[in-house]
Order: C-alpha cells, then structure tokens, then sequence
C-alpha cells in the first residue's frame, strides 16, 4: 500500500475504517479544490452581474428616452390631425385641393401671364411713339 495512513486504518479499523478514511481524504481533496474554484466561479458570476446590472441602467436610460421621442410624436401627430380636421363651409378639409379649383388657378394664372404679354407690348408702342 502507497498511503501509510491507509494501511494504519486498515490495520487499526479493518475495512470500514479504511473506507472512511478514503471518504474522508477525498472529501479534503474535494473541498479544497472545489471551494477555491467555487469562489473564482461566484466572482466571474458577480463580475457578470455586475455587467448586466450596467447594461440594464443603460438600456433603461436608452428606453427613458424612446419614450420622450414617442411623446412627442406623438404631440406632432395630434397638431397634423388637429390642421387635417379643418373643414372650409362645403365640409371640405382645407388642406384639400379640388380639381376644379386647381383647374380655375391654371387658368386665372394663363390669362394673367396674356393680359401681362399685352401690357409689356403696349409699354412698348408707347415708348416707340413717344420717342417719334
């Protein structure tokens, strides 16, 4: 036998005695390298909460902040829908165009730009007469 503490519980105790010395050298043996790694493994875990913890303050100021935007788009939208309610005494909206009245503005804008040919011409003749 290569353990000398073996053979003395061996020889002392018999067999059981041996088996619980063996129970209790791999219990030591255990706990000394499972304890230390259990400490590192609770660290790294706290590191990594103390990660995530980090995160989430940083998320929850990120989403804070969504929530100001969405406020106040929410304000926009409500002012666009207030100005698009606006109803002239037809019941029609007042951003709204008619095609009858877009087609009436063409043609008050063509005749102005003929009366404004007409007048530059006879600005013309009149300065060609006044100057015969």
């Amino acid at each position: 036998m290569a353990d000398p503490a073996l053979a003395d519980a061996i020889t002392t105790y018999g067999g059981g005695g041996a088996l619980a010395v063996l129970l209790v050298e791999r219990a030591i043996h255990f706990l000394r390298g499972g304890v230390g790694k259990g400490l590192a493994a609770m660290k790294a875990q706290t590191a990594s909460l103390d990660e995530l913890t980090r995160q989430l303050n940083g998320t929850t100021s990120n989403v804070e902040a969504i929530r100001v935007q969405q406020q106040s788009m929410q304000h926009d939208l409500s002012d666009l829908h207030e100005q698009h309610a606006v109803t002239d005494a037809d019941g029609v909206p007042v951003w709204y165009v008619r095609r009858s009245m877009e087609d009436a503005l063409d043609t008050v804008t063509t005749n102005l730009q003929q009366v404004s040919h007409v007048l530059e011409r006879l600005v013309d003749r009149v300065e060609q007469i006044s100057r015969s």
